[in-house]
Order: C-alpha cells, then structure tokens, then sequence
C-alpha cells in the first residue's frame, strides 16, 4: 500500500479580461457608496421620526418666565443663577379624555396663537368659578353652592409651601423658644433644640390638659393669611392619653382633630367644625393611636376638606361647609394633650396656595362676585402657581379696531396695569401683533371705529397642546437636583 502525495494544486485562473467584470477598487467604491447611501436613509428616517414623534407624540419646552414658581421655576426665580426649567410635554395625554383640574398643561396663548403658554387647568367647561378668600370656588349651576375646588393629593403636596420650620435666610433669627408658647397659666410641655428648629423635639410631660400654640403667623404669598394648612409630625405616646390639633384661620370658624391613644381600638376619636356662634357638629372617627407606637400622623385641613393619615395611609376624608365671609381674627394653630407623656418629633407645617384675584386692577371682575364667572363648553379656566405673578385667564384681555372695509384686528391688552401693548403708531401707518400672532399694518384713514375691549379668559380644546408631565433639565451640578415628576 503506497502512502497518498501531495494534494494537487488547483489549476491557474487567468485575470478576467477586461471589461468582464468590476475591479476590486469599483467594488470597494461601490461598497462606500452602499455605505453612504444606508446612513443618509437612516439618517432621513431619524429625522422624519423625530419630527412626527415631536408633532404628536413628545416635545421639549423651556419655562422662560416666573409664572409657574415654585413648581416651575424661570429665569431669575429664587436667584440670579437659577436656570431655567425644561419640561417634557406629553401630546397624546388629551386624546382620549380631556384635561383634568389640576393638570399643568401646554397650550396657545389666546392673545397671541403663535405663542405657548404653561398653566394649570382651574376651572372646566360648564363650571362657574369664583376666587375669594384664597380658594378657588366651583360650581355647576347658578343655584347650587359654592364649593372649593378640590386638588389631587400629588398636586396638594406639590403646591404646599413650608411654614415651619422656618426656611430662608434669617429664617432662624427669632430668640429661642418664641416659635411655640403655652397658654397662661398651663404648663406640661418641655420645649427642645428650639434654636434649631427643624430638629426640633416637643415633649408633653403628662398630666392636666396643655395647649401649645405655634406663635408666628402663617401667611401664603406676599400679605395674604394663609386659610388651609397640612401638619405632618411623629407621635411617640407612652401611655393612654388625647392628642387634639386644632386650626382656627381668619374668618370665624375652626376644625379640631381629636385623636385617641389606647390600647383598645374604638376609643372615642373625633374632628370637630366649628363656624361662628353655631353649634359645633361632632364626627365620629375610627382611628386610635397604640400606646408605646410611633405613629406618622399627616392632617390636612385644605379645599374645605380634612384629610388624616396614618403611617402613610389615608383614614379619613371628611368634607365640611365652611361660609364665606366670616370675621375677622388672628389665625391659631395649636395641639393640645391631656393624659400620659408624648413626643411629637420631625414636626412641619405647611400652607396651601393661596389664590387672589390677580395683580393690578384689572381681572375678570365676575371672578369677585357671588355671581362667578361661567366657562364656555369645551374650554378650560387656566391658572399659574404663583398667583401673585402670572399673566393668565384672570387678566387675558385684547383691545381691537375695524377697519372701513369691515375687517377686525384684535391685539394683547392685557398687562398688570391694564394697558398692555398698543399699536405702534407711524406717520400715517399703524402696526401690531394679532391675536393669532401675525402682524398687521393699516393706514389710520382706513379706521371706521374702535371696538370694545374684550376678554378671552379661556382656552379652546383646540388650543390644547398638551400635558407637562417630567423636568428633564438641570440636572447638575447638584445631581438630581430639578429632575421629577410634574403634577
């Protein structure tokens, strides 16, 4: 048997003549051109997506004014370094339902079309609405009573404002001990780390009942007194006793919160209303506070409701009429105990926003009445978080001619002294931004009269652009810093 040879070699293959084939530097041209021609697609298709993702689906908005603070904040907001925010605005949100109270939404400025605005939503179509005494007072027909606008949770928690501890500089300027006082001739409260407030400890010793009273004066934004206010505070009971929190703001009427500390489940708990020289009307509640348990305890009295929760869970929802107009006193919060010692500890105060009827003179004048003011169908009530500051459907004016051939130009008047912008005025030639945010030139021979001024308080569905929903922007240098959720 003879071993196998070598393989033979595979026969010689000439070069291909020319012109039989493409050379390998056509083939390496042809292969860039393929690679050139693929990104330049990809390329087109992202930016097609990205046109239609911002068109209906997504879109980046920068927040350029104060209107919205603190929620929002603007160029120059609590500081001359503090950026402006970016949001990210959802434009499917409205598709399948519309807009809710409470929503901040995007949307085309009524005065001028081509401009977008950001506000949150107050009033829905067919509701009547009326602004007094800080509340935002709906209702659906001109024969039912005026009731406040209730908030979402997520929103109440994110237009409260701290009171206590105090924030800001020279917040903690006060002596010592002056943020909380007992009433004369009571005692059984031991006062702790009061020079540092928000580490603050207060300590009931036990005994006879005791109130304790927080001093300072809660106010909302700018002179207003504050009407609804949140307590949020740990309470380490060490024995059977009563914990009462009590709020009684200008106006004549007071809400008291009665909380029972037992050991058997069923001890008589109670809110309390209180309006004027009536007679108080007593709620049964089934809460009871566990001797020996620290028990997070957060009591809302806000939008003419009392919310309680416990440990994170809320227990109680319980409306309550409050009348309008009541008198005038100081406000008063305080927490009263009466039996075996308890610690309250990591206690704060907050207040909700306080609501008016807008800067300067000039606002829809029905929002003060008892009248109200009636959103058309379809249309939405639009209102900014910083109340004292924010060009929106309380001010929204426009003032207007018609011209001899009929035709009517309406413009932004609305400002915070009422003037707002006029036509500027040329030799024989006047100019403006529309409404719709073109700009229109006549000849002031062409003027046939001038029209009333005219309100346009309200944003059509139409107009809708959509809802804010996540800030994007800064981030840095403080990671997170502004980055969340919108509500």
């Amino acid at each position: 048997m003879s071993d196998a040879g070598p393989s033979p070699e595979p026969p010689f293959e000439p070069a291909a003549a020319a012109g039989a084939g493409p050379s390998a530097a056509q083939a390496r041209g042809d292969s860039a051109l393929d690679v050139v021609r693929e990104n330049l697609v990809a390329f087109s298709v992202a930016i097609v997506m990205a046109l239609v993702i911002k068109h209906f689906c997504l879109e980046a908005f920068r927040i350029p004014t104060s209107s919205m603070w603190p929620t929002l904040h603007g160029e120059g907001d609590a500081g001359r370094d503090r950026q402006e925010d970016r949001i990210v605005v959802d434009k499917w949100a409205y598709v399948l339902a519309g807009p809710e109270r409470g929503d901040v939404m995007v949307f085309r400025y009524p005065l001028d079309r081509s401009r977008n605005f950001i506000k949150r939503v107050a009033g829905l179509g067919g509701e009547w609405l009326r602004i007094a005494e800080g509340d935002l007072l709906v209702r659906r027909d001109p024969g039912d009573p005026w009731r406040p606008a209730t908030k979402r949770r997520r929103v109440r928690e994110q237009l409260y404002t701290q009171s206590y501890p105090p924030a800001g500089a020279g917040a903690l300027e006060r002596p010592t001990g002056t943020w909380w006082e007992t009433e004369e001739g009571l005692d059984g409260w031991r006062l702790e780390s009061l020079e540092r407030p928000e580490a603050a400890r207060l300590e009931y010793e036990g005994g006879a009942r005791s109130r304790l009273r927080y001093v300072p004066t809660l106010h909302a934004q700018g002179s207003q007194s504050a009407r609804d206010v949140r307590l949020r505070v740990r309470v380490v009971p060490k024995g059977p006793a009563t914990l009462t929190l009590s709020w009684a703001p200008e106006g004549g009427w007071r809400t008291d919160l009665v909380l029972a500390i037992a050991e058997e489940s069923g001890a008589p708990s109670e809110a309390v209303f209180r309006q004027g020289s009536e007679p108080p009307t007593h709620r049964p509640l089934r809460l009871t506070l566990k001797p020996g348990r620290p028990t997070a305890l957060v009591w809302e009295v806000v939008d003419g409701v009392v919310h309680v929760h416990l440990d994170g869970v809320e227990e109680a929802v319980l409306p309550f009429e409050r009348a309008l107009g009541g008198s005038e006193g100081r406000q008063a919060l305080s927490i009263t105990a009466e039996g075996a010692p308890l610690t309250l500890e990591g206690l704060r105060i907050d207040h909700d926003l306080h609501y008016t009827l807008g800067g300067g003179d000039r606002h829809r004048p029905e929002l003060g009445t008892p009248q109200g003011l009636r959103v058309p169908n379809d249309s939405y009530f639009m209102l900014g978080d910083n109340t004292f500051s924010s060009s929106d459907s309380r001010a929204w004016e426009a003032g207007g001619v018609r011209l001899r051939d009929g035709r009517e130009i309406w413009w932004n008047l609305s400002g915070q002294d009422g003037t707002g912008p006029s036509p500027v005025r040329g030799s024989d030639e006047r100019h403006v931004v529309d409404v719709d945010g073109v700009e229109r030139r006549w000849h002031e021979d062409d003027e046939a009269e001038d029209l009333p001024r005219r309100w346009l308080s309200f944003v059509p569905r139409e107009n809708v652009v959509g809802r804010a929903f996540y800030i994007f922007w800064p981030a840095w240098p403080e990671f997170p810093r502004r980055l969340g959720w919108i509500h």
